[in-house]
């Protein structure tokens, strides 16, 4: 139950909260009148975003998207690239369909392009990833210097600049929904109403087959706001493989192991549940905020868990990117993760690519 000092404080929000919401609400209307204009461009165009702040898995999800579309589809992904020299100083990565993935990823850092795209740039099997905060301009660039068929928007359902045949909003299933109101009285970055403008909503982090109660109470929350034609899906998360990042070698039966948890992503509570299912025993998880880079403090905060628990570091492969393992005593492992949809990924796809 939540204190009522914090229900007091969320009441004494809610004015500046409704006045956020008015905001936005005014600003997609301005963009529906043509008061201001989209870019229209030729390829595909495909949002994949969220009207919550953060940890919905639209990496996840953009990762299995990547892997599941032709080698002969040439796709563009634009992402601001946050917290990455990139995000102001634009870059374009062009991708071979030849080359080798991992050569690619590891030719760039989490600081120069932002530690999400190294993720995505793993999967990317042809096409580009255009970074930057200005994402018409860089778009543009991009299509002056290849064909695409695809473009996906990284985190774009706020980015009306740009005018998109397919909008994809993520939820994590597991969210409070108490929390369903516009910052700064909750965790919604514009009112539910924006939702009339989505096609695909995927409900993310689902236990199983069954709807949970918690997940229940989302869904009534949000279906009100969709439009006729939008469609639902439900998707879970599946920790495929624990893997040594030094060696490359997997663990071949992660059951009982003892770990100590490190992470810097949005959605730290969602990580622990995702291994402790897999019976991962956690001795302590240290959890830092969401693209944090990691400092001469934190490793030695890091080694001093190690030593106190006589148990390696497991990390998310987003972190992989920022993590220096030759600061750590010890072993550095890796959780590999994929995606389900219940046996309806064919439907996903199809959808999505407009199939």
């Amino acid at each position: 139950m939540k204190s009522s000092f914090f229900q007091k404080l969320l009441i004494v929000l809610m004015p500046l909260s409704v006045v956020v919401r008015l905001v936005y609400r005014i600003r997609r209307y301005l963009f529906v009148i043509d008061h201001y204009k989209s870019v229209r461009f030729k390829p595909r165009t495909v949002s994949v975003g969220n009207v919550t702040m953060g940890g919905t898995g639209k990496t996840p999800f953009l990762k299995w998207l990547l892997r599941q579309v032709n080698c002969d589809l040439e796709v563009l992904v634009s992402s601001r690239g946050y917290r990455s020299n990139s995000e102001s100083n634009e870059k374009f990565i062009s991708v071979d369909s030849k080359r080798n993935e991992k050569m690619a990823s590891e030719s760039y850092s989490a600081k120069e392009i932002g530690d999400e795209n190294i993720e995505l740039l793993s999967c990317l099997k042809a096409g580009g990833l255009a970074v930057g905060k200005k994402r018409t301009s860089i778009i543009r660039k991009a299509l002056w210097c290849k064909r695409f068929d695809l473009i996906l928007l990284d985190d774009g359902f706020q980015h009306l600049q740009i005018n998109r045949d397919f909008n994809i909003v993520l939820f994590n299933s597991i969210m409070d929904t108490s929390l369903l109101r516009v910052f700064p009285a909750g965790t919604l970055r514009e009112g539910l109403a924006s939702l009339y403008s989505a096609d695909l909503v995927i409900y993310t982090n689902c236990l199983s087959e069954k709807i949970s109660h918690e997940e229940s109470l989302l869904r009534s929350r949000v279906k009100p706001y969709l439009s006729k034609y939008a469609v639902e899906f439900r998707s879970k998360t599946i920790l495929k493989q624990v893997v040594d990042v030094k060696s490359g070698q997997e663990m071949k039966d992660f059951n009982g192991q003892p770990f100590v948890l490190v992470s810097a992503i949005a959605s730290p509570r969602k990580f622990r549940q995702l291994v402790e299912s897999e019976q991962v025993n956690v001795l302590d998880h240290m959890s830092f905020p969401d693209h944090h880079f990691f400092n001469l403090k934190d490793y030695e905060r890091i080694n001093e868990a190690i030593k106190q628990y006589n148990a390696p570091v497991l990390l998310t492969r987003k972190d992989v990117a920022k993590f220096d393992c030759n600061m750590v005593e010890g072993s550095v492992f890796v959780c590999d993760v994929e995606i389900s949809f219940f046996g309806k990924e064919q439907l996903v796809l199809d959808l999505v690519l407009g199939d």
